[in-house]
């Protein structure tokens, strides 16, 4: 069993081009992110994405199930690979370390919020 574990964080494509919060840099920071998870996939370590989805449809970006709170495809998790849903900004709010303690947690496809 794995020890080491890289955790993504909201690589969202609200954050893009397009997108309704559109940061500067994200393309960069998203080819980082790639390399770090082509990296970690190699190497065998466990990849954790985490995706942030406000509550309710009238939130400025990240509506639910909508393309704009999906991941970017540039960092795609595998089927294989835990996401974790949030709803809040907070890392406290997110339910994470019961993702990370076992291989065995179920897993969800980001494209399933599509």
């Amino acid at each position: 069993m794995t020890k080491k574990a890289l955790i993504v964080v909201d690589i969202q494509n609200d954050y893009f081009p397009g997108g309704k919060w559109t940061l500067s840099g994200v393309e960069a920071a998203a080819s980082n992110a790639a390399r770090l998870i082509a990296d970690a996939r190699k190497a065998g370590d466990l990849v954790v994405h985490i995706r942030h989805e406000f509550p309710t449809t009238d939130a400025p970006f990240f509506q639910p199930e909508s393309e704009g709170a999906a991941l970017h495809p540039s960092v795609m998790n595998l089927e294989s690979e835990h996401v974790v849903l949030k709803h809040r900004s907070t890392p406290t709010a997110t339910p994470i370390s019961s993702n990370i303690s076992t291989t065995t947690a179920s897993t969800r496809s980001s494209s399933a919020a599509t």
